[in-house]
């Protein structure tokens, strides 16, 4: 069995073929066929993430950066003209971040290439599957933002759930249906 107590890069085929998919977290197994090599750096240990640790730990999965995904973030910061905030960066930076969301609910998942500023100077990143609410990220200057609810009737609901709270409930609420 691996120890990994160290920070690493690794392609991630290469670590299939070093310590065999039974040694990858059961989330990542099934991209290992799907995915063209990626390069990953597995957080030591004693390193946590500064916003989605309970949400990964709830996961009992480690936290697993995908360097191609900083990348994406560069790009996406590039085109729409802003930094993100530091909680947004940190979730989407994480190997396959947007399909262990998805694996929870039926909305649609905003991934990157999505990301633009809408007329509200709001990100959208959740629409209900009917389309009948939308979730935005406000207040972008913040390090970990606001959600907004836009309801298709007009109505506008400001929660006090900032973006990493948001992830780690529906990740808690998938579980309810598991």
């Amino acid at each position: 069995m691996r120890n990994n107590n160290d920070s690493e890069l690794k392609n991630l085929k290469d670590w299939v073929e070093d310590y065999g998919s039974s040694e990858l977290p059961i989330i990542y197994q099934k991209i290992v066929d799907i995915k063209p090599p990626t390069t990953i750096k597995i957080l030591k240990s004693t390193e946590e993430l500064r916003f989605h640790q309970k949400t990964l730990d709830l996961l009992k999965i480690p936290a697993v950066v995908s360097i191609e995904q900083l990348r994406e973030i560069d790009k996406t910061e590039e085109r729409i003209g802003i930094k993100l905030p530091p909680s947004i960066k940190e979730w989407y930076s994480l190997l396959e971040s947007n399909n262990v969301l998805g694996g929870f609910t039926i909305n649609y998942i905003n991934t990157l290439d999505d990301f633009d500023i809408d007329e509200t100077g709001m990100i959208l990143i959740m629409t209900e599957n009917q389309g009948l609410l939308q979730w935005k990220i406000t207040s972008l200057d913040e390090d970990d933002p606001f959600i907004t609810q836009y309801f298709s009737s007009g109505e506008i609901h400001h929660t006090k759930e900032t973006f990493s709270e948001f992830i780690h409930f529906w990740i808690v609420d998938g579980f309810n249906f598991i």
